[in-house]
C-alpha cells in the first residue's frame, strides 16, 4: 500500500492564478529537491519522527523553503520512501541541510539514500476553503 504525507508547507507564495484554472505565464521559477531510499516497514515511524523533529525546523528556518512532502509504498518487508522538498529560488541554501538530512537516514536506518534536484514546472493544490492553488509552467 502506498501513502502520502504533507508534513509541512511553511508559507504561502504569491498564487499567480487564483481562482482560476488557467495557469498564467509570468515567470515563476521552483525548484525540488527529490531523497530516495529503502528502509524496513518497522523504522518508517522512527524516520517520521526524526523528519518532524529534525528536518523540518531546519529546512522551515531557511528562505527558500516552501513545504516537504514524504510519501511511501509498501515493498514486502520494506518500505520505499521518497521525500521531496520545494523551494522557490533554486538550491543553494538547501545542499548544507540535504546532506545532514541524507547522513540522518543513513545513521537511523543504514540506507544509503539517492538525491535528485528538479525544475518544478507544474504544481496545483487545494487549500481547505476547496480553491486551487496554481503555480504555472515555465513558458518553454
Amino acid at each position: 500500500m502506498c501513502a502520502a504525507f504533507t508534513l509541512s508547507i511553511s508559507r504561502t507564495i504569491s498564487n499567480y492564478a487564483y481562482g482560476t484554472r488557467q495557469a498564467s505565464f509570468e515567470r515563476f521559477s521552483m525548484k525540488s529537491r527529490q531523497v530516495s531510499f529503502y528502509v524496513q516497514l518497522h523504522e518508517v515511524s522512527q524516520l517520521m519522527v526524526a523528519v518532524q523533529d529534525h528536518v523540518i525546523p531546519r529546512y522551515e528556518a531557511l528562505p527558500h523553503f516552501l513545504g516537504l512532502t514524504v510519501i511511501k509504498c509498501d515493498v514486502r518487508t520494506r518500505a520505499e520512501v521518497i521525500v521531496t522538498s520545494f523551494w522557490d529560488d533554486g538550491l543553494d541554501g538547501s545542499e548544507q541541510e540535504a546532506s545532514n538530512f541524507i547522513s540522518e537516514i543513513h545513521e537511523l536506518t543504514g540506507a544509503k539514500p539517492s538525491r535528485k534536484a528538479f525544475d518544478t514546472l507544474y504544481a496545483q493544490v487545494r487549500d481547505s476553503a476547496g480553491i486551487f492553488q496554481l503555480w504555472p509552467v515555465l513558458p518553454m
